[in-house]
């Protein structure tokens, strides 16, 4: 029975939209404001909680602009510079325009706050204001773009079992090469694309949810399971690698999906993939690609095939850009590179059928 499972951007649009209410009000780095009233003091303007609180609901959103500055854009009490920091956005989030002025934009925004009443019990709080930032370090989500030192970091690393974590992100230290390309040289690259796949689907057919596959002396059946909920199963027969003398299946589950190697001979699964398996043309390596909406990371998985016996050598987590979606825009050209098109993450959960991110092209060299 085929049960692992991999995550997957396309298998479940809903949770990505939840997700992308979450990142367009995220504030990275928020400072607590503390703001304390000396008592008594009558004649002094008393800071409340009711002070600079706004009505989500009633608030209309003119527009939805980007950060667009490197260096991030710091949340203003008051539309001066001089005004009271209360935290900082960094480059590419997404922020909701509710007062477009000259040189500053009023935003509605989550504020932590910390207060002393009269009677000196202090209060916290967390509730909707609003709060400006700088006009001119803001713009539509095309100027949201990735440069080359964003392309090697990562997240998190793993070679033979043993894994690091890098909260604050840390660049790839070998293993691959990775550089920005522009979309010229990667069209002309894609005259000289190799696969090794033999897409026989006309041969081998899914019929009743049953795929039959010949192995030596017998008939494999993969069959799914239709069910609703956490325990549906569906494959699709992709074809055949024939130099590896293995079936190429696709799974489908209720959260997630993966690819699979079966062994033409036995019917053993021999691995699972978390996306399509690239092969190099010298027939050395796979590398698989896919975005993780959870973790925002495009997440890297490097093979090597030796006398046919493939093995994981290592895995990454990308986490400034991530692939797109389209299966063409991926692919081993004759010269041995991997090419594919990206785009920054914060650029992806901004995009609508009105608003297109910025498309960029990247290649990937093992070394």
């Amino acid at each position: 029975m085929l049960m692992n499972k991999f995550f997957h951007p396309l298998s479940f649009i809903l949770i990505i939209t939840a997700i992308i209410s979450c990142q367009n009000n995220k504030i990275v780095n928020p400072e607590t404001v503390s703001i304390y009233v000396d008592s008594p003091q009558p004649k002094k303007e008393v800071v409340t909680q009711a002070t600079y609180k706004i009505d989500y609901d009633k608030e209309i959103v003119v527009r939805k602009v980007f950060v667009i500055d490197r260096k991030g854009l710091e949340l203003k009490q008051q539309p001066d510079e001089n005004s009271e920091t209360l935290g900082r956005y960094e480059f590419g989030t997404q922020v909701e325009v509710i007062e477009d002025g000259r040189e500053w934009l009023g935003i509605r925004e989550r504020i932590n706050r910390n207060y002393e009443k009269e009677d000196g019990t202090k209060v916290e709080s967390s509730q909707w204001e609003k709060v400006y930032v700088s006009k001119q370090k803001t713009g539509g989500i095309e100027e949201i773009v990735l440069v080359p030192e964003d392309l090697i970091i990562i997240t998190s690393i793993s070679v033979n079992n043993q894994s690091e974590f890098f909260e604050k992100g840390s660049p790839l230290k070998g293993q691959l090469g990775i550089e920005l390309i522009d979309k010229k040289l990667f069209d002309s690259k894609k005259n000289s694309e190799i696969n090794f796949l033999l897409a026989d689907t006309t041969v081998i057919k899914k019929e009743n949810g049953i795929i039959e596959l010949p192995v030596q002396n017998k008939t494999l059946k993969i069959i799914d399971k239709p069910e609703e909920g956490d325990y549906r199963e569906e494959f699709r027969y992709v074809g055949q690698v024939e130099f590896l003398n293995q079936y190429l299946i696709a799974g489908s589950y209720y959260e997630s999906m993966d690819y699979r190697f079966l062994d033409k001979t036995s019917g053993k699964e021999t691995q699972v993939f978390g996306e399509y398996p690239h092969i190099s043309p010298d027939k050395k390596n796979i590398i698989c690609i896919y975005g993780n909406p959870y973790e925002s990371t495009s997440d890297l998985e490097l093979y090597s095939i030796n006398n046919q016996q493939i093995k994981l050598m290592m895995s990454a987590s990308f986490n400034k850009w991530m692939p797109t979606n389209d299966p063409t825009e991926i692919f081993y050209s004759a010269d041995g590179y991997l090419y594919l098109a990206v785009i920054h993450f914060k650029a992806f959960w901004g995009e609508r059928p009105d608003l297109k991110p910025k498309k960029q092209f990247i290649r990937i060299k093992i070394l």
